[in-house]
């Protein structure tokens, strides 16, 4: 299976309302007692080079409500889209509970990435869905930490059933699998 060059999390901010990307925010990153701030592109676009792992962001934008994005997971080898939106307005909006992520690599028998998989997380009080990009990869964001039956399927067949314990926050429960019934 061919391993992408490089790790890391791509980040498109927009306005929540309009959707128009936000070429005006910066984040603020903090992994390993260190800060990395980055500047969004005129497409609302920032690309941070990083460990796998789960991360928070602290995201501000002129004319925005500044937010805590907490539990976003970077999967080794991978680079992870994520899309998040900001409330016009100042101050700062509701904080996300502390939280990490559930993410990894989905193939089939012969080594070859499976996308499209639906990923389902469920506990007593929290549910998480996500599919599989093309490179087989997901990746479950600000999840509470506990304890959940993860489901893989393809459409309403479920393909592989476990459970899993995400052990606490800004932890990433790195779990690869291998789906031989497609």
């Amino acid at each position: 299976m061919a391993t992408p060059s490089s790790t890391g999390l791509d980040l498109m901010l927009l306005d929540r309302r309009s959707s128009i990307p936000l070429a005006t925010a910066v984040v603020n990153l903090l992994s390993h007692d260190r800060l990395t701030t980055a500047q969004a592109d005129v497409h609302g676009k920032i690309s941070l080079d990083l460990p796998e792992g789960s991360y928070d962001l602290m995201v501000a934008a002129k004319g925005y409500m500044s937010a805590l994005f907490r539990g976003l997971g970077v999967v080794d080898g991978r680079r992870v889209e994520v899309i998040r939106g900001l409330d016009p307005g100042g101050g700062r909006s509701i904080e996300e509970l502390p939280a990490g992520s559930i993410g990894g690599l989905i193939i089939d028998r012969l080594d070859q990435p499976v996308t499209n998989i639906i990923v389902q997380a469920a506990s007593a009080q929290n549910n998480y869905t996500t599919r599989s990009d093309k490179t087989g990869c997901y990746v479950l964001n600000n999840v509470i930490p506990g304890e959940y039956e993860i489901v893989w399927r393809a459409g309403d067949r479920a393909l592989n059933t476990e459970k899993l314990k995400l052990g606490g926050p800004r932890l990433l429960l790195r779990h690869d699998v291998r789906l031989i019934y497609l």
